[in-house]
């Protein structure tokens, strides 16, 4: 039990830090999201047995190692070291606890892969990524020890609820920064959303979801008696024209404010650069990357260029930290 609290508290703490460092600027440093994996990794086998802390800090020994590849050597990825520093820490809890199908790694796995979905749709940077998996590892399971003072609605698996209460974090808190944006340049908002609105693409769409809710809505409302049923198809149904408004309201915003023409002293890693950039005759930049690696950076320098146009995006560790407060306190906000 005592386990459990420090490690809630923790989790709670880093990723406090975390809100305040995305939101600040706009970068969640390396050693929050590594440290809350290795954090969770080695508490997960404590919480075995305590006896194990020999293989801990042989554990951390490799991790040392790995941290120092992926940041000084570069010979492969970070996100595969963090997939193989997974494997190692499990496949000892497992052996350890002969329980192979640990639900820590579950967590870490399907966080990770939901993660990098987002990471490569550019919606997240790399570190919501990190972020995310240690959430995972963390919040595997409700924590038993907030049960003594508090009656959430475990209705679902904890990790569903906490991702689920995320999104719906997500939606309002991007909702209410857009209107904040918005209300600061009503003309220049006005303008891009009309623009948005109008383009062919977009119209088509917008058929589309409204025919596909409407079908949901009449198949649920006359061949399915039970109410709660009906409820529950009017939400889905709802959901996708909720969510394509959104998007058109946050792109809107999103030509508005988040895409900008700075100097090159101060790109910053990941930066989305918004066009291709050559050097040489030679294309050193693509604007479909995910965001511009330090070996292109280097290159952008050394071509002498002196501004580009990037993509900055809402930060969106705030509503980590908010979902996560109100699955722990509150559980599924879906009754059913």
């Amino acid at each position: 039990m005592l386990i459990e609290i420090i490690l809630l508290i923790i989790a709670l703490v880093w990723l406090s830090f975390a809100t305040y460092f995305d939101i600040k600027t706009q970068e969640i440093p390396d050693w929050l999201s590594y440290s809350l994996i290795i954090i969770g990794f080695v508490l997960s086998i404590l919480k075995s047995n305590p006896s194990y802390i020999l293989i801990i800090l042989g554990l951390l020994v490799i991790t040392s190692i790995f941290y120092y590849i992926e940041k000084e050597l570069k010979w492969v990825k970070g996100y595969i070291l963090i997939v193989i520093s997974a494997f190692i820490y499990f496949f000892v809890a497992a052996k350890l606890t002969q329980n192979i199908f640990s639900s820590s790694i579950l967590g870490f796995l399907i966080f990770f892969i939901i993660g990098d979905l987002m990471y490569h749709s550019k919606q997240w940077g790399g570190g919501d990524v990190k972020l995310l998996a240690g959430l995972g590892i963390v919040f595997a399971t409700y924590p038993k020890v907030l049960l003594t003072f508090l009656n959430p609605n475990l209705n679902l698996p904890f990790l569903i609820i906490l991702f689920i209460n995320i999104l719906i974090a997500g939606a309002f808190y991007g909702i209410i920064w857009a209107f904040v944006l918005a209300i600061k340049d009503k003309k220049k908002f006005s303008l891009n959303l009309k623009k948005i609105l109008h383009m062919k693409k977009v119209r088509l769409l917008e058929s589309i979801v409204f025919i596909l809710t409407l079908v949901l809505l009449l198949v649920a409302f006359f061949t399915v008696q039970d109410l709660r049923i009906r409820l529950f198809a009017l939400f889905l149904g709802i959901l996708p024209l909720f969510f394509l408004y959104l998007l058109i309201l946050v792109k809107s915003i999103e030509n508005m404010s988040f895409i900008k023409k700075i100097p090159i002293s101060k790109i910053r890693i990941e930066d989305q650069i918004q066009n291709d950039i050559f050097y040489k005759g030679k294309k050193i930049y693509s604007k479909k990357s995910l965001g511009v690696t330090k070996a292109q950076l280097a290159l952008i320098k050394k071509a002498k260029i002196k501004s580009v146009i990037i993509k900055e995006g809402i930060p969106f560790v705030p509503s980590f930290l908010i979902g996560v407060l109100i699955s722990l306190i509150f559980g599924s906000l879906i009754f059913f």
